[in-house]
C-alpha cells in the first residue's frame, strides 16, 4: 500500500508493504518475507520540478536467498520536460 498527499508545494508520501508467501517453495529461504516502511517528501519548486528525499526502512525482511534486507535513503532533483513536434 502506498500514497501521496500534496498540500500546497509540499507533497508527503508514505506506505507500508508486507508480503509473506503461504506456499513455500523448496529454491527459496524458509524464511522469505518483504515487510518495510515507506516514508519521504517533496517540494514542488516549480510546476515541472521537484526536489524530494523517499525513504524505505526495513523491518525484518528476508530475500529468497537468506539475506536480510536493507534501508535505503533517497535524495533527488526531478524535472518534468515537454517535447513538442509538429507532425505535416
Amino acid at each position: 500500500m502506498r500514497g501521496a498527499r500534496r498540500v500546497g508545494p509540499i507533497g508527503l508520501i508514505g506506505g507500508f508493504t508486507y508480503l509473506e508467501p503461504d506456499v513455500k517453495d523448496p529454491l527459496l529461504d524458509p524464511d522469505f518475507k518483504t515487510a518495510y516502511l515507506i516514508l519521504g517528501g517533496e517540494w514542488f519548486v516549480a510546476r515541472a520540478a521537484k526536489v524530494y528525499t523517499k525513504s524505505k526502512i526495513d523491518l525484518g525482511s528476508q530475500t529468497a536467498t537468506g539475506a536480510s534486507g536493507d534501508s535505503v535513503f533517497t535524495i533527488g532533483l526531478r524535472n518534468d520536460f515537454l517535447w513538442r513536434t509538429t507532425h505535416q
